[in-house]
């Protein structure tokens, strides 16, 4: 156990911490209906003593969520579920929430009880696979005397960092009463690696033990009550910090050691089972298998015992399996009382306490038990239909190997959405703590009082900076290729309907590189005349030019190629491109005309950074050695669809961002400026343009921040086989690698800025940065991928894939097709000629999981199973399908009507 250092020189000594943090009771509200309130102080004392040392290399907080949570007293179900980004919101948002759950009613009185750790911003759950820092060792002494243990356990650890009583009461076996409490040290480094999450688990489920507690709550992500909150099991009471030393902090390896708790066997026990334990179902169950038992075990008036015990049949019997807990899941989703949140907090309670007798054969037992008094055969546990047997011998044999049926098995696969019609959602505002603080304030500011959203703002912002960077600092995209380097600039392209404040924002975000531009022009203009001037009267004297000034420049409006290779010539670093309209910048470079494809192959170069030269007859030869252009524009989607039909397939349109709305246009507020906000922005942005590097290397991401960013990057990829998206959004996809990195960049310089004033292109870029960045790339992703769903057509294939998906939609009884079948539903690919076709379109369903080839001929599959589960995943569907085609039919026989109705009038 240590003492941070600022602790040792101010001098506090852990009886002073003891004393002045032990507070009184809180009294309840007086009057009968007064509501409950939760204690703001003693959240905020909370949130610092647990998370003070959740922080990146740069004191920021960490880009996670953290998940307020809170159970019934009654059957442990969860109601409350709610995420926020870790950072200056949380107190507020937990006295609001704790607050809420304490005024609920007498009958469905809760606890509020966030885990006190930090989760993943990439993925959706609260698991202890999820947790990105456990910052605490936290002991819920409420079994044996809570007092002894407390001694028990400060005796080994050291005097605790906050001890809370946490609301409930203890009784002993002479009928005294004790709080029961909760003990917690903080970490001097919060566990992150998988390694030292289950030694945390392992370190607090041995200190539970030692002190009589609750060893179930040994998962860093188990919920624990906050202090602050009211206790409303019986006589309410508050939950509060009644002691601890909150300079106090201890390294998890020498509490481990302190415990005696085995650091190889606590890794050893990442599967989910504690060290040196075993399944007791030797082999795990197969998927069809597991499907089986869902099918046969019913799941109506359970008790949550006999719900949890079948849990755990299901997890020892899968092995914790993906396919296990699925098939769990939807055995527990058979009941009306199923909540997917109480069966995720219980099946990650399972994988930190597994079960000492249930397997696959208690499964067995559970479905017999069931079918008790019933008439048929005794369920017994299908074989698995996984053979042991090669494919080789399997061809040798393949008269013997004749089957009796088909072994097509869809009922554990999940059909894949492959319709893609849904509107865009969440494009509104950037993911909460994603953007630097200094920029969040100024992004938040502008979008109120321009009555536009957050994504329009924070875009523009971005865009502006990238361009204030250019190429004066680039970055290194991957880790070992040192020639593969990017400058910061971007193109952007905000796309709206007239009246979304497009012009407002992008005029707000470039009114700092606006002001440089007029205040060089002012300097510079003045001298290149004069040059302009003594130029001539040196030609006429025969003598040589003097030598040209510079004119400097920063942002350009409309201007034609030839005067903007100039520009690049005495502005190797870049500039910024801008006009209301966005189609007013490619007619301008004549990117898109019918002789245009020079003018094309010049504008890839100007998103790169290279060189450019061009031969005009009028001009003559004209020539930049870096030509850097950054564009920051406006369009509406009636233009854009125009600009779509006329696209060569260059890839020049893949290189923007097109940034949507979601046709929503909120009322600007009549507000002051945020003030600081505005003036942190403008000093970023002047600073940025005019900064010098000496010889700078290129930015280096570093190790930690490169497995952030490859995981972005791996997930572009994968989505290159996003169902129906055509070509183009392939080429987009392809770009991100190079966009992904100068947003890193750009990030960096903000960060590095806010924090130092300047920026040091050796110092690597750490992972909190790129975790923010590339959340940032995960939202602008889903606003491309909204552009290329809307504005391009897919892909024929895909048409009549979802054509057909509609069809057996509409038909639930039909568990087999055949190929006549498919020519019913699209009778554009009946006939021998269409066949390829038709092949296709149904191998695609199967790709999807919509179908399963059952049975072949010589020219390919002519029968294929329909995977049941696609009538539960998209009833909704169902219902809309079969409405339209009803309507549809009542619009041709009404048609048919009215031609009858004329032809008689005749």
């Amino acid at each position: 156990m240590r003492q941070p250092r600022a602790a040792k020189e101010a001098g506090t000594t852990p009886a002073k911490a003891v004393a002045t943090a032990t507070e009184p009771a809180a009294e309840k509200p007086e009057a009968k209906n007064t509501p409950f309130v939760a204690d703001a102080e003693q959240l905020r004392r909370f949130v610092q003593g647990v998370f003070r040392n959740c922080i990146d290399g740069h004191g920021k907080p960490l880009t996670a969520r953290l998940v307020l949570r809170a159970f019934t007293h009654r059957n442990d179900k969860c109601v409350l579920s709610e995420e926020l980004a870790f950072g200056s919101g949380v107190v507020s948002a937990a006295v609001d929430a704790a607050s809420r759950v304490a005024n609920r009613p007498a009958d469905g009185a809760a606890v509020f009880a966030p885990p006190p750790c930090l989760f993943s911003p990439f993925s959706e759950k609260a698991r202890q696979a999820d947790i990105m820092a456990a910052p605490v060792i936290a002991v819920d002494l409420d079994e044996m005397d809570p007092e002894e243990g407390h001694r028990k356990l400060e005796k080994i650890l050291g005097p605790a960092t906050i001890v809370i009583a946490s609301g409930g009461i203890w009784t002993g076996p002479d009928g005294r009463t004790k709080d029961k409490l909760h003990l917690y040290w903080r970490l001097s480094r919060p566990a992150r690696e998988t390694d030292e999450i289950w030694l945390l688990n392992s370190v607090r489920k041995t200190a539970a033990k030692l002190a009589g507690g609750d060893t179930t709550a040994a998962s860093p992500a188990h919920p624990l009550r906050w202090p602050g909150s009211w206790h409303t099991k019986g006589e309410p009471r508050l939950c509060r910090i009644i002691g601890g030393d909150d300079s106090r902090e201890i390294d998890l390896a020498d509490a481990a050691r302190l415990l005696n708790v085995d650091e190889k066997a606590s890794a050893g026990s990442r599967s989910g089972r504690p060290a040196g334990s075993y399944f007791l179902t030797k082999l795990p169950l197969a998927a069809e298998q597991l499907a089986d038992v869902v099918d046969n075990l019913p799941n109506k008036d359970l008790s949550w015992e006999e719900w949890n015990e079948r849990l755990m049949a299901f997890y020892d019997a899968s092995h914790d399996s993906e396919e296990g807990k699925e098939a769990a899941r939807r055995w527990s989703a058979k009941s009306t009382k199923h909540d997917d949140d109480a069966f995720e907090a219980r099946w990650d309670h399972i994988g930190a306490h597994p079960p000492e007798r249930l397997s696959a054969k208690s499964l067995e037992r559970f479905v017999q038990e069931a079918q008790a008094g019933t008439e048929g055969e005794v369920y017994i546990l299908p074989p698995s239909q996984s053979s042991l047997v090669s494919a080789a011998i399997r061809a040798e044999l393949a008269d013997l190997w004749k089957p009796m049926a088909s072994p097509v098995r869809l009922a554990a696969v999940e059909p894949a959405d492959i319709f893609g019609d849904e509107p865009p959602v969440k494009l509104k505002s950037p993911p909460e703590g994603c953007l630097p603080d200094m920029l969040a304030r100024w992004v938040r500011s502008e979008a109120r009082r321009k009555g536009a959203s957050e994504a329009f703002t924070a875009a523009a912002a971005l865009t502006t900076i990238g361009s204030a960077i250019g190429n004066s600092l680039t970055i290194q995209v991957r880790a070992r290729d040192a020639d593969f380097a990017e400058p910061a600039s971007l193109w952007c392209v905000l796309l709206a309907d007239p009246g979304s404040a497009k012009s407002p924002v992008i005029s707000a975000a470039l009114k700092p590189l606006r002001e440089i531009d007029s205040e060089w022009l002012a300097v510079d203009r003045p001298r290149h005349a004069a040059w302009a001037t003594a130029a001539k009267v040196a030609s006429r004297k025969n003598l040589p030019p003097p030598p040209e000034p510079r004119l400097r420049r920063a942002a350009v409006d409309d201007i034609t190629a030839e005067a903007q290779i100039k520009i690049h010539e005495a502005n190797p670093r870049g500039i910024m491109r801008s006009t209301d309209e966005f189609t007013g910048i490619t007619e301008s470079l004549g990117a898109y005309k019918r002789s245009g494809g020079g003018d094309r192959s010049m504008m890839l170069r100007l998103f790169d950074g290279e060189s450019v030269t061009v031969d005009r007859v009028s001009s003559g030869n004209l020539h930049a050695k870096k030509a850097l252009m950054g564009i920051l524009a406006g369009s509406q989607p009636d233009k854009i669809k125009t600009l779509v039909q006329s696209m060569q397939v260059d890839g020049l349109l893949q290189r923007f961002l097109f940034i949507m709305d979601e046709g929503e246009k909120p009322a600007p507020f009549d507000e002051e400026a945020d003030a600081e906000a505005a003036r942190d922005y403008r000093a970023l942005i002047r600073y940025l343009v005019s900064a010098e590097y000496l010889f700078p290397e290129p930015v280096k991401i570093s190790p930690e921040g490169r497995q952030v960013f490859q995981d972005f990057i791996d997930l572009t990829r994968k989505m290159c086989n996003t169902p129906g998206m055509n070509g183009a959004w392939i080429g987009h996809l392809g770009k991100w690698e190079k966009i992904a990195a100068r947003f890193v960049l750009t990030f960096h310089a903000i960060e590095q800025f806010e924090l130092l004033g300047t920026v040091d292109p050796g110092i690597a870029v750490g992972r909190g940065t790129v975790e923010r960045a590339m959340a940032f790339c995960r939202f602008a992703l889903r606003h491309q991928f909204a552009f290329y769903s809307r504005f391009f057509a897919p892909d024929e294939r895909h048409d009549d894939a979802v054509g057909v998906a509609g069809f057996l939609l509409t038909r639930p009884g039909i568990t087999r097709i055949k190929r006549r079948d498919i020519y019913h539903a699209r009778t554009s690919l009946k006939g021998r000629d269409n066949l390829r076709k038709l092949l296709d379109v149904a191998g695609s369903l199967v790709d999807a999981g919509w179908l399963a080839v059952s049975e072949r001929e010589a020219d390919g599959p002519v029968e294929w199973a329909v995977n049941p589960l696609i009538h539960e995943r998209f009833a909704a569907r169902a219902e809309l399908e079969q409405t339209t085609r009803e309507r549809k039919r009542e619009l041709i026989a009404e048609a048919a009507e009215a031609r009858r109705a004329l032809e008689a009038s005749v």
